[in-house]
């Protein structure tokens, strides 16, 4: 008597990011070995691309080890150029913050006006503080979002953020691909061309 062993499922961690020449995503199959196969292949096999897994994960950890190789980075001028992009995002929240400011104001005015408004008024001015209040939220919302982008970064705290992904590559290689890379595309020749988003904050 033997159990038969169920076959392991393999974590096809470059799925969402990898993509054939012709513009179709990749899915992983298992053929003779686990692969990355373009979703159009069985309609014209010779025109869309196949990998195996394993080639293509190795190709694209050995890509992220190179980003990640810090002797080779001027973490001076990555902050630099980190920060001055991220000067909209400052100049947006700051924009954002005196807007919202303005509308406390004007909220906390309109209720003092309602408290002696005549009753024939209430309609309107409720309108008023309800309008103010809804745009209120909205700001706020925003402001969640863009809190990170806005956020100043040094030399010091981008050498961190380069060590702590090297050491998840080795633990989770899925998180930092999806974190630093766009686009793997794989062209049926065997080409892999890497598209970096390559935020690390």
């Amino acid at each position: 008597n033997y159990v038969r062993q169920r076959r392991q499922r393999y974590n096809y961690w470059l799925s969402g990011i990898a993509f054939c020449e012709c513009g179709a995503q990749m899915w992983g199959a298992r053929t003779y070995s686990p692969s990355y196969v373009c979703k159009e292949y069985k309609k014209a096999s010779a025109l869309h691309a196949v990998i195996p897994a394993k080639r293509l994960e190795e190709f694209v950890k050995a890509y992220l080890r190179e980003k990640l190789d810090k002797s080779s980075v001027d973490f001076e001028a990555l902050a630099a150029a980190y920060n001055e992009l991220n000067q909209d995002a400052r100049n947006r929240h700051d924009q954002l913050v005196q807007r919202w400011h303005e509308l406390k104001d004007k909220i906390d005015k309109l209720t003092e006006a309602l408290a002696v408004a005549p009753v024939s008024a209430h309609k309107y001015i409720t309108q008023h503080i309800d309008e103010a209040v809804r745009e209120l939220e909205s700001i706020e919302n925003t402001l969640s979002m863009i809190q990170r982008e806005a956020k100043m970064v040094t030399p010091e705290e981008l050498m961190e953020m380069y060590d702590s992904l090297l050491e998840l590559l080795e633990t989770d290689p899925e998180q930092v691909a999806k974190r630093m890379i766009k686009r793997v595309v794989v062209y049926k020749s065997g080409y892999i061309s890497i598209e970096p988003s390559f935020t690390v904050t």
